[in-house]
């Protein structure tokens, strides 16, 4: 089942997590998971498929997160750019074992 949960104007915190708190009321205590995605994300084919396979079949994993790989278009911004190199350089430390989780 799917549900649309709608948090109205957030006042003590940011809107993402207003809406993300919204959606987690929403939830019924029989549910097994819960999927919370940006309204300007775009997945590839089966993203969804593989985070649920890990959930699934991994008992040591607790949840499942997709990481921005950006691609900024060919006439981008320098700003996109930064950004994309910014999360490149965060996505570095997913690959080294020094870190399981990067915030």
């Amino acid at each position: 089942t799917i549900k649309v949960a709608v948090a109205g104007p957030a006042t003590t915190c940011s809107q993402k997590i207003a809406n993300i708190l919204a959606a987690l009321r929403a939830v019924s205590p029989e549910s097994r998971y819960i999927f919370c995605m940006d309204a300007n994300c775009k997945l590839h084919p089966g993203t969804v498929h593989l985070m649920m396979n890990e959930l699934e079949n991994d008992a040591s994993v607790f949840v499942a997160t997709g990481y921005p790989f950006d691609m900024p278009p060919e006439n981008a911004s320098i700003w996109a750019w930064t950004m994309a190199q910014f999360r490149y350089n965060c996505l570095s430390e997913f690959l080294s074992n020094r870190s399981t989780f990067v915030w």
